[in-house]
C-alpha cells in the first residue's frame, strides 16, 4: 500500500545534501568490513554460565522458593493439592478411556508430573498431567498399537522437548498465533466431544476422527442404551449446575471444585446399587488393575500381533506423532503459564526443560504423554495454592487412590465419564475468542476458521499445520508488500524534491515490489530529485542491496538524481561493501532515452541487418545446444530441435525484453530428465503444455511476485548447484562409457563403476572439445585492430557450432577408414518438420495404458517444479538484460506460458528464456525482437534439410558442449559477491547447493527457499528495540522504540524485552515509541493487553507514544477501557510529562 502526502520544508535538499556528506566523511572503507563474531569467547560466556549459583537457581526453581517457605503456606497447599486430586482422578480415567488405553494409565500420568514439575517448574499455579487433546492424539496415533506405544511415545515426547528447551528454542511457539490456538482448542474440543457421544449414549463402534464419530453414532443410533444415554445426560446438567455456584458460597465454591469427583462417586454409587439387587442398566468402566505402576525403562522393544519389533519399527509406526504431540504439549503448557503469570515474566526454556523431565520420568511409571492442564491448573489457583508443593499433595493423592481404591472405580458408568468429558468440552470452544479476533482484526478470523474447519476434517495435526502455515503466508505476503509513504517537498526557492519512505527492513520478498514502486512513482510526476528515506529500514540482506542497486540505477538511467537520506550505519555498510564506486559517493546524475515496449510501429529498415545477424547468430548456438539438451533429456535428438523455433516466434509477438530467447536449456531439461526421461516423450510434451498453462495462469492472475520469495543466494545456489549436476551426468558421454546419469551421486557412482570401459578416442574428443570452445570464448577479447576484434566476436559467438561441425566432419572422416567407428554417435534424427497436432492427453507405456489423470500423476511434483523454474530463468534473464527499464513480470509469464502451450503443439519439451543464448543476441547486436524470428526460421530450416547430417555428431562433442558452458554457470563471482556483501547470506547459499546435489534440485531449491523464509520469519520476530534513558523535569524516562511493525511472532519478544527492561529500571517512566509500527495483528493486541495489564499488576504505568492511527483502533477494539488513556502523540515527549499524563489520564476520543 502507497501512501501519498504533501508538504513544505524549508531547504530540505540542502538538509538531504549535508546528511550525504556527513555520511560521506563518516564510512570509512575498513569500519565497513563485515566481522563474525568471536567463537572463543562467545563458547566461554555460554559454558561459564552452567558453573555458577544462578544457573543452578533458573534451572532449579525449588531453590529459590522452598527456602522461603513459611508453614501457614502448607495447609492451602494441602487443600489446593486435594482440590486438583479429587479433578485429576475422574479426569485420569476418563482421559485413559478416550485413548484407548485401560483405566489405570490415566491415573499412572497423573502423579508423577506433579512430583517433577515441583522441582523443575517456574509457575505455582500449573498442574502437570494427562489432558484431552494428549489423549485424543494418543487415540488417533497409537490407540490401536497398545500401551507400550503410548508409553514409548511418552518418553520421545519428553526427550524432544528437554532438547528444545536445551536448545532455547522456546521462541518457535511464537508462530503459532492465538486465532491459529483458538481455532485449534475449539476443533480439538468438538472432536473429542463428538467422540465422547457414543459413550454417553451406549453406542458400540470406534470413533477416532470427528467426521467418523458421527458415522458411527448414525449408523449404530438405533442400538442407544436407555439408562446411559439418561445418565450421561443427566451428568452434563449436574456439572453444569454445580459450575454455577462457585461464585455464591463458600461451600458453592467447593462444590464447583469437586463436581467432577461428585458425580463420578454419584455415578459410582448408583451403578454399584443397582448391582445389589442383580441389575446391571449401564456399561462400566470394568476392572482397573490394582496397585503401583511398575517402576522400570520406558519399551523399547514390543511384540504386536505376534510380531517382535524393535525401536526403529516402533517409532517408525508412532509415525508424525513424535513431532505432532511435543508440539501441541508445549503450546498447552506455554499457553497456560502466560494465563497465570500475573505480570511476572516467564522463562519458556525453563517451562520446556520442566515438561520435558516430567514426561521422561513418566515414561518409567507408564504414563502417556502429559502437559499442562487449563482446567485443573484453574482449579488449583482458586483454591488458593501458595507454591508448587500443592502438586506433591495431589500426586500422593492419586497414588493412594492406585493403593485403596482401584476396586471401587469398576462401576464407574462409561456414560458418567463421557458426560464428565463434553461437560468440560462447552467451556473449551472459544467463542469469547472468536468475537475478540473478529472485533480486533477481522482478516485473522480466516486462520481461525480455517484452522477450527481443517482440524475437525484433516485431523488435529493437519489441521494445525495448514493453520500455521496459512498465517506464515500472511506474514509473508506483509513483508513483501511494506508501505511506502511519499511526500513533495519544496524549498521557499521552489526547489522540489520527492522523498519515498518504506515502512520497514528490505529483504529478497519485498525490494522488488519497492523498485516498482518508486518507479512508478517518480513517473507520475516530473520532480528531478528523488530522496529514498531509510530511518525505518534497520536491515538489508544481499538480495535486497544488489536489487536497490538496479533501483539506483533505474532512477539515474530515468534522468533523476538520487539522494539516501537517513540510512542507519550498517545498513550503509551492507551496500558499500556491494558496490563503494556506487554507493560511497551516494549516487551521481546520469541519463538515457527510455526504449519504448511497442517495437514494430517504430521499427526501421536498418534495424533488419543486425537483427538477422543476431538471429543467426543465435541459431547456430541453439542448434547444437538443442540436439546436446535432448540427449540431457534422454529424449532423441530432434526433440531438441522441435522446442528451439516455436518460443522464438510468440516471443517475438508477446515478449517485452528485445535480448530474451526462449527454447530448451539445461536445467529445465535435467529436470524433464529427473522427471519423465523413463516414461517417455508424450509425458516430457504433455509436461510442457502443463507447465504453460501454469504459467499463463499465474501470469493472468498477476501472480509474478512469488518469484520474489526465491532469495539472491538461493537461485546462485540452485544455478550452480544445476551446473555440476548437468556436467556430472555428461561425464559418462564424454569418457564414452554406458549407464544412466539421472543425479549428482548417481553420475559419479556410475562413472566409477564403469571406468573400466572408458574409451579413449571418445574421450581425447570430449576434452579436445571442451579446451578449444575456452580458446574460442577468449576470442572475443582480442583488440587489436578492428577487423580481427569483429572476426573474433563471431568465432565467440559461433563456437559451439564450430566444435559440433568439425567434430561431425572428423567422424565423418574417419567413417571411412576401416569398418571402426571410433566415437558413438548421436545417429538417425528423424527428418522434416514436427508433426502440427494436440499435446497426448493419453498414451501408453510398456503395454499400460496411461489417461490423463494417471498421466498426470505420474508427472508428480513436476508440476510444480518446472513452472517455478522457467519462471525463475525467464525473469531474471529479463532482469539481467533491461538496461534500467522496468520489466512487467506478468507479461513477461504470459509470453513464456503461450510459448510452452504453443510448444507443446510441435512435440516441444519445457522451455524457458536461455541466458547464454540472450547473451549472443545482445552481443550480437539485436535491435528488436525481430532477430527471434530469424533464429526460428533457421532452426525450421535445419530440421527440413540437415537433419541427415546430424547423424554424424559425436555424443563426446555434445558432452564437451555442455561441460564447457556449465564453467561458467557455476557462479563464484556471485558467492563472492554475498559474502562480501551480507555474510549470513552464504547459509542458504551453501545450503541450496548441497542439498540440490544430494537430494535433486527440486528439493534442495525447496530446501533453499525453507532456509530464507525461516531466517525472514526469525528476522521478523526479532524486532529491534531500542531503548533510550532520558531525565525529563527530574524524573526518569525510558523510551522503547521498536524498528518494524509487529506481527504475532513478535509479540512474545516484544513483552518480555518491555518487561525485563522495566524491571531494570524500576523507577523510571516507560514509553513504548510506535512511530515505526504501522500495523498490529490480533494476537499481537492481545500480548499488549497482557503487558499493560501486568505493568499495572506491578504498580508501573506505560505510555503508548507516536502509535498511528490504525494501531490505536485495532488496540481501542482489543480493549478500549485499558487502552483509550494510554495514547499520547504529541512531539515533545516533554509535554506529556508536563501535564502531568501519568496520574492523570485524559481520556481520548476514537472512532474505531
Amino acid at each position: 500500500m502507497v501512501r501519498f502526502r504533501s508538504m513544505e520544508l524549508t531547504n530540505v535538499i540542502c538538509i538531504a545534501i549535508d546528511a550525504r556528506e556527513h555520511q560521506d566523511n563518516t564510512d570509512v572503507e575498513d569500519d565497513c568490513t563485515e566481522k563474525f563474531p568471536s567463537v572463543g569467547p562467545m563458547l566461554t560466556s555460554k559454558l561459564g554460565g552452567f558453573c555458577n549459583r544462578k544457573f543452578l537457581l533458573k534451572r532449579f526453581p525449588i531453590l529459590q522458593w522452598l527456602p522461603e517457605y513459611e508453614a501457614n503456606f502448607l495447609v492451602e497447599d494441602i487443600v489446593a493439592g486435594l482440590s486438583v486430586g479429587l479433578t485429576v482422578i475422574p479426569q485420569g480415567i476418563a482421559f485413559a478411556v478416550m485413548a484407548n488405553l485401560e483405566p489405570q494409565y490415566g491415573l499412572y500420568s497423573a502423579f508423577m508430573g506433579c512430583f517433577v514439575y515441583c522441582v523443575f517448574g517456574s509457575c505455582k499455579d500449573l498442574t502437570i498431567g494427562p489432558t484431552a487433546i494428549m489423549a485424543l492424539m494418543v487415540q488417533v496415533y497409537v490407540g490401536s498399537l497398545g500401551a507400550d506405544f503410548a508409553i514409548l511415545l511418552t518418553f520421545l515426547t519428553g526427550c524432544i522437548i528437554l532438547m528444545f528447551g536445551l536448545l532455547n528454542l522456546g521462541f518457535l511457539v511464537q508462530f503459532i498465533s492465538m486465532p491459529v490456538t483458538a481455532g485449534f482448542t475449539s476443533a480439538a474440543a468438538i472432536t473429542i466431544a463428538s467422540g465422547q457421544v457414543k459413550s454417553l449414549l451406549g453406542l458400540p463402534g470406534r470413533s477416532n476422527e470427528f467426521v467418523h464419530s458421527w458415522i458411527n453414532v448414525y449408523q449404530h443410533i438405533g442400538q442407544t442404551k436407555l439408562w446411559d444415554a439418561l445418565l450421561g445426560i443427566a451428568t452434563i446438567i449436574v456439572l453444569l449446575v454445580l459450575r454455577t455456584l462457585r461464585g455464591r458460597s463458600a461451600v458453592g465454591k467447593y462444590l464447583a471444585l469437586a463436581r467432577n469427583a461428585i458425580v463420578v462417586i454419584g455415578g459410582a454409587a448408583l451403578a454399584y446399587y443397582f448391582s445389589t439387587i442383580g441389575c446391571k442398566p449401564f456399561s462400566l468402566t470394568g476392572a482397573v488393575t490394582p496397585g503401583l505402576p511398575p517402576v522400570g525403562l520406558p519399551p523399547f522393544t514390543t511384540v504386536l500381533n505376534n510380531q517382535t519389533l524393535g525401536f526403529s519399527e516402533m517409532t517408525s509406526k508412532l509415525g508424525s506423532s513424535i513431532i505432532a504431540l511435543p508440539l501441541i504439549a508445549i503450546l498447552e503448557t506455554i499457553a497456560i503459564v502466560k494465563a497465570f503469570s500475573k505480570g511476572k515474566s516467564i522463562d519458556a526454556t525453563q517451562e520446556l526443560v520442566a515438561l520435558g523431565m516430567c514426561n521422561i520420568f513418566g515414561s518409567i511409571v507408564s504414563s502417556m504423554p502429559i502437559t499442562g492442564s487449563f482446567t485443573r491448573t484453574a482449579v488449583n489457583n482458586n483454591s488458593g495454592v501458595r507454591t508448587p508443593l500443592g502438586g506433591i499433595a495431589t500426586g500422593v493423592l492419586v497414588l493412594l487412590s492406585l493403593g485403596l481404591l482401584t476396586d471401587t472405580f469398576y462401576f464407574i458408568p462409561k456414560s458418567v465419564l463421557a458426560g464428565v468429558m463434553i461437560a468440560a468440552m462447552f467451556f473449551m470452544v472459544e467463542f469469547h475468542a472468536a468475537a475478540e479476533i473478529w472485533r480486533t482484526k477481522k482478516v485473522d478470523v480466516i486462520p481461525f476458521v480455517v484452522t477450527l474447519v481443517s482440524c475437525p476434517l484433516l485431523g488435529l495435526e493437519y489441521g494445525m499445520v495448514i493453520g500455521i502455515a496459512l498465517n506464515i503466508c500472511f506474514v509473508l505476503y506483509m513483508t513483501s508488500r511494506p508501505k511506502i509513504d511519499q511526500a513533495i517537498l519544496r524549498t521557499r526557492s521552489g526547489i522540489e524534491a520527492m522523498v519515498v519512505k518504506p515502512d520497514q527492513s528490505l529483504i529478497y520478498t519485498s525490494i522488488e515490489y519497492l523498485k516498482h514502486e518508486i518507479v512508478k512513482m517518480t513517473d507520475k510526476t516530473q520532480v528531478v530529485t528523488v530522496i529514498i528515506d531509510g530511518s525505518n529500514v534497520s536491515y538489508v540482506d544481499s538480495t535486497a542491496a544488489k536489487i536497490f542497486s538496479s533501483i539506483v540505477e533505474e532512477l539515474t538511467m530515468r534522468g533523476r538524481t538520487v539522494l539516501l537520506w537517513n540510512w542507519n550505519r550498517s545498513v550503509r555498510c551492507t551496500l558499500i561493501r556491494l558496490d563503494k564506486e556506487q554507493f560511497y559517493p551516494l549516487f551521481k546524475q546520469g541519463g538515457l532515452e527510455q526504449l519504448d515496449k511497442e517495437w514494430l510501429p517504430s521499427y526501421k529498415l536498418e534495424y533488419l541487418v543486425d537483427d538477422i545477424v543476431a538471429g543467426l547468430s543465435v541459431a547456430l548456438t541453439v542448434i547444437p545446444q538443442g540436439i546436446a539438451y535432448a540427449a540431457i533429456a534422454n529424449l532423441d535428438p530432434q526433440y531438441g530441435l522441435y522446442s528451439a523455433f516455436m518460443g522464438c516466434f510468440v516471443y517475438a509477438v508477446l515478449g517485452s525484453c528485445k535480448d530474451v530467447t526462449i527454447g530448451p536449456t539445461a536445467i529445465m531439461s535435467l529436470m524433464v530428465q529427473a522427471h519423465v526421461g523413463n516414461t517417455g516423450v508424450e509425458f516430457a510434451i504433455l509436461s510442457t503444455f502443463i507447465t504453460g498453462c501454469l504459467i499463463l495462469l499465474l501470469g493472468i492472475l498477476n501472480l509474478g511476485f512469488l518469484v520474489q520469495f526465491i532469495s539472491f543466494p538461493v537461485t546462485v545456489g540452485f544455478t550452480s548447484a544445476a551446473a555440476i549436476t548437468i556436467a556430472s551426468g555428461q561425464v559418462k558421454s564424454l569418457l564414452g562409457i554406458p549407464g544412466q546419469s539421472n543425479e549428482f551421486l548417481d553420475s559419479w557412482i556410475n562413472v566409477v563403476e564403469r571406468i573400466q570401459d572408458i574409451r579413449l578416442w571418445d574421450t581425447v574428443l570430449g576434452l579436445s572439445t571442451i579446451v578449444i570452445l575456452l580458446i574460442l570464448m577468449q576470442m572475443k577479447n582480442i583488440k587489436r585492430n578492428n577487423c580481427l576484434r569483429i572476426v573474433g566476436k563471431y568465432i565467440t559467438l559461433s563456437r559451439n557450432a564450430i566444435a559440433v561441425i568439425s567434430g561431425s566432419l572428423l567422424a565423418y572422416a574417419l567413417s571411412d577408414v576401416g569398418n571402426v567407428q571410433p566415437f558413438l554417435l548421436t545417429g538417425n534424427v528423424t527428418p522434416g518438420l514436427p508433426p502440427l497436432q494436440l499435446p497426448p492427453f493419453t498414451t501408453s507405456v510398456d503395454g499400460h495404458e496411461y489417461n490423463f489423470l494417471e498421466m498426470i500423476a505420474e508427472l508428480g511434483t513436476s508440476l510444480i517444479t518446472l513452472p517455478l523454474i522457467a519462471i525463475l530463468e525467464s525473469i531474471a534473464i529479463a532482469k539481467a538484460f533491461s538496461k534500467g527499464k522496468a520489466i512487467d513480470a506478468t507479461q513477461e509469464m504470459i509470453a513464456l506460458g503461450i510459448s510452452n502451450i504453443a510448444g507443446s503443439f510441435v512435440s516441444s519439451m519445457p522451455v524457458t528464456g536461455s541466458f547464454t543464448r540472450s547473451a549472443v543476441n545482445n552481443n550480437s547486436g539485436v535491435r528488436t525482437q525481430f532477430g527471434g524470428i530469424a533464429t526460428g526460421a533457421v532452426v525450421l530450416l535445419a530440421l527440413g534439410l540437415l537433419t541427415e547430417s546430424f547423424y554424424y555428431i559425436p555424443k563426446a562433442t555434445l558432452a564437451g558442449v555442455i561441460i564447457a558452458a556449465m564453467f561458467f554457470m557455476v557462479e563464484f563471482d556471485a558467492a563472492a559477491e554475498i559474502w562480501r556483501t551480507k555474510r549470513v547470506d552464504i547459509i542458504p547459499m551453501i545450503g541450496t547447493l548441497v542439498a540440490c546435489l544430494l537430494l535433486g534440485l527440486e528439493y534442495g531449491m525447496m530446501i533453499g527457499i525453507g532456509i530464507n523464509i525461516c531466517f525472514v520469519l526469525h528476522q521478523i520476530s526479532r524486532p529491534i528495540v531500542v531503548p533510550i534513558r532520558l531525565t525529563i523535569n527530574g524524573k526518569d524516562v525510558l523510551v522503547l522504540q521498536a524498528d518494524q511493525s509487529l506481527v504475532y511472532s513478535s509479540a512474545e519478544y516484544l513483552k518480555y524485552f518491555v518487561l525485563k527492561q522495566a524491571s531494570k529500571h524500576p523507577d523510571a517512566i516507560i514509553v513504548l515509541d510506535g512511530s515505526h509500527i504501522s500495523s498490529v495483528d490480533s494476537t499481537v493486541a492481545k500480548v499488549l493487553v497482557n503487558m499493560t495489564h501486568d505493568m499495572e499488576h506491578s504498580n508501573r504505568r506505560i505510555v503508548y507514544w507516536k502509535w498511528n492511527r490504525p494501531v490505536q483502533c485495532t488496540l481501542l477494539r482489543m480493549e478500549r477501557e485499558l487502552f483509550q488513556n494510554v495514547f499520547r502523540n504529541d512531539e515533545n515527549l516533554d509535554a506529556i510529562i508536563k501535564e502531568g499524563f501519568l496520574q492523570q489520564h485524559t481520556t481520548l476520543n476514537h472512532d474505531v
